[in-house]
């Protein structure tokens, strides 16, 4: 009979056992996976970001080699024989010597300033004239190098990019030499960059028209590729790397731009292709952890094995060797979780591990009764299951079970903890009693607690503050509706009612936006949009309609002070105005009445920084901490029976977050409260796209 009984006992202590191991090894094999997850991540990114760059070292050697053609250009037309009228008979020999060293070009001629040919390597002077060429009068009106569209060599069938650089002559007048480029050298260039990269390179000139493709065929087509992502970012002058479809095939296109003649280089490859190493380690770390998961399987199987015979021969024997003891105070001791091994009714503790010694800092466990360890709130919570376990054998398990734990300080502390209670059958020799195993669930619970808290206040919130704007225009309906019925109209009563419903609904569609940013921040999908703003002139916008929404009540002035240069920074000029509005409506709602704002926009070293100053009730030192978090607003704000919704400070710290700045709240010397808020200050090239600050005003 025990020999039928006991491969059911071993099998059920084999299963407990793998159990605990999962629950042991669940975090490892958690955070092995998130490692690996972002390990392929990591190694996708590194990818792209070599692609961008390959794109950007290529495209300057081309932007470089393009260069050396301008300046091989332009030393030719500071030829004497070129510049100089009365030599112009010996240009064309001139010309076609600078050919014959110089094969990349199709031909090179001079023409005047009517667009004339002086003289030309393959035609007689005078033959055909260019000034209907797109690139001719940019030549003459800037001074500067061109690359024209994109010709077919005159009978050769060639297709070349005519490049001009612009001449002065001795006599005061102007002309241009011109010189077509066979894109057969650039195609052997980037066919020599990109060998054994697995990259394709394709040029598109600025009108975003294929002019050098791996297939010869697709760039004697001049086919136009805008629209598609990545050569409308490398026109914008961006580069970097984008995933997309092309023709049905998943691709990594990385792109830079050729800024010396405005085209934009691509490097193209399938996605599966410069992907494939990152997914092959992907596929090997996945590989290599189920192994080491069915490992754990088959080894806690085996253990758990091994211990239930060890408990059945204890059982037996009532004896057990010091290696065995060893064995389990190691196993115990070194699990991640908090694990206790109690013996007899009394629960005396048999074994401690040091995650469940640090749930009663200072106090000695081992050989002492849970009775007399514990408090009464922590004993009247426990015991009773403990003694169930025990007398039953049926496992307990406990989900986020609250505990009254003593904290460092002597106090009490409630935490929370998941975990299962098992009863043994003796360890090492000793009686039978119960295994403990708690994993700490305070932090989650309290989360979730907070969550539910925040959920309640914004449902009462917003249904109390959306109540006082609604019953404020019912009870003005009500008043216009009684003198309609009375036929007592009243223009002036019905002026202020009316002007009652606008300033209500303004207050509710306010609030129902806050709301809504407050969801949508918290949702995660809160999104900007950056780009070159003058953060001066935004501020004398803002001012200008807090101004005029101030009136002439009595309410005090804003001040504006404006740095006389741009101040341009890099954001969302709708979320930079939202943020301007929230500071300068807070800094007038908490003034006094006929008080001054303060607003100073400045450059501060590589940023640049706004101030909203005002010299209202101030914010007690205590509250800072809170002053940023949603539905929060501070006691003296009470006190004084300021209205509001405690949003409009946590919707303009998330605005600033988003979009790279800090802020910061400071005292105003005297009274009141400054607000401080920096960004980085844009690129010099992106002050030209910002509208310039109007001056500073009083």
């Amino acid at each position: 009979m025990r020999n039928l009984l006991r491969p059911h006992t071993e099998r059920a202590y084999r299963l407990r056992f793998v159990l605990l191991v999962v629950l042991a090894s669940s975090p490892f094999l958690a955070l092995s996976a998130l490692g690996l997850a972002r390990a392929h991540a990591d190694e996708q990114a590194r990818v792209v970001a070599d692609r961008a760059a390959l794109a950007r070292s290529i495209a300057h050697t081309i932007d470089t080699a393009m260069g050396g053609h301008f300046a091989l250009l332009r030393g030719l037309a500071l030829m004497p024989t070129i510049a100089d009228p009365a030599r112009h008979a010996d240009a064309q020999a001139a010309l076609r010597r600078q050919q014959e060293a110089y094969p990349a070009f199709e031909g090179i001629g001079l023409y005047d300033s009517a667009g004339a040919d002086i003289a030309h390597t393959s035609q007689e002077a005078f033959s055909f004239n260019i000034a209907d060429r797109d690139y001719f009068p940019y030549v003459l009106d800037t001074d500067e190098p061109v690359a024209g569209r994109l010709v077919l060599g005159r009978g050769t069938g060639v297709l070349t990019v005519p490049l001009a650089v612009p001449v002065s002559f001795d006599d005061g007048t102007r002309g241009a030499l011109v010189a077509p480029l066979a894109l057969g050298y650039l195609d052997a260039e980037l066919s020599g960059l990109t060998a054994g990269s697995g990259v394709q390179a394709v040029l598109v000139d600025r009108e975003g028209r294929v002019f050098i493709d791996p297939d010869p065929v697709v760039a004697k087509q001049l086919l136009s590729r805008r629209g598609r992502a990545d050569v409308e970012a490398v026109l914008g002058g961006g580069s970097g790397a984008v995933q997309l479809d092309a023709a049905g095939t998943p691709i990594l296109s990385a792109y830079a731009p050729v800024p010396t003649t405005g085209w934009g280089l691509l490097l193209t490859q399938p996605t599966a292709d410069a992907f494939r190493q990152a997914d092959l380690h992907l596929l090997r770390g996945a590989a290599l952890l189920l192994s080491v998961l069915l490992a754990t399987l088959a080894l806690g199987w085996l253990l758990g094995g091994r211990l239930a015979r060890a408990y059945a021969e204890e059982q037996r024997m009532r004896a057990a060797s010091d290696a065995q003891r060893r064995f389990l105070e190691h196993l115990i001791a070194t699990a991640p979780l908090a694990v206790a091994v109690l013996e007899g009714p009394s629960h005396r503790y048999a074994m401690v591990n040091a995650r469940y010694q640090a749930l009663c800092p200072g106090a000695t466990l081992t050989g002492r009764p849970f009775a007399e360890v514990w408090p009464a709130s922590v004993r009247a919570a426990v015991l009773p299951v403990l003694d169930a376990v025990y007398r039953s054998g049926q496992p307990h398990t406990a989900i986020d079970a609250p505990l009254a734990l003593p904290a460092a300080d002597g106090a009490t502390e409630e935490r929370y903890f998941s975990g299962v209670l098992s009863r043994h059958e003796g360890m090492a020799g000793g009686p039978p009693g119960v295994l403990v195993v708690l994993l700490e669930t305070t932090a989650s619970v309290q989360a979730r607690t907070r969550a539910v808290r925040e959920k309640d206040e914004f449902l009462s919130l917003a249904s109390h503050e959306l109540r006082t704007p609604l019953t404020t225009i019912s009870m003005a309906a009500q008043v216009q509706r009684r003198a309609l019925r009375k036929e007592a109209l009243d223009a002036a009563l019905l002026e202020r009612q009316a002007r009652t419903i606008e300033q209500q609904v303004r207050r509710s569609s306010q609030l129902v936006g806050e709301l809504l940013d407050v969801a949508h921040i918290q949702s995660g999908y809160f999104e900007v949009r950056p780009a070159p703003v003058d953060l001066g002139a935004l501020a004398y916008e803002a001012v200008l309609r807090q101004r005029d929404a101030l009136g002439d009540a009595g309410a005090g002035e804003i001040i504006l002070n404006v740095e006389d240069a741009p101040l341009v920074v890099l954001g969302d000029e709708s979320r930079l105005d939202q943020m301007l509005t929230n500071l300068l409506s807070n800094a007038v709602k908490y003034s006094y009445a006929g008080g001054s704002v303060l607003v100073t926009v400045a450059s501060a070293g590589d940023s640049v920084r706004l101030a909203v100053i005002d010299h209202g009730i101030g914010v007690p030192p205590g509250e800072r901490g809170a002053l940023f978090a949603p539905f929060r607003r501070t006691s003296i704000a009470r006190e004084h029976g300021v209205e509001g919704t405690g949003l409009g400070l946590y919707i303009t710290q998330r605005l600033v977050t988003a979009q790279g700045g800090t802020i910061a709240v400071e005292d105003t010397p005297g009274g009141g409260t400054t607000f401080v808020v920096t960004f980085p200050a844009a690129a010099r090239d992106a002050e030209a796209q910002a509208p310039s600050a109007p001056a500073a005003t009083g």
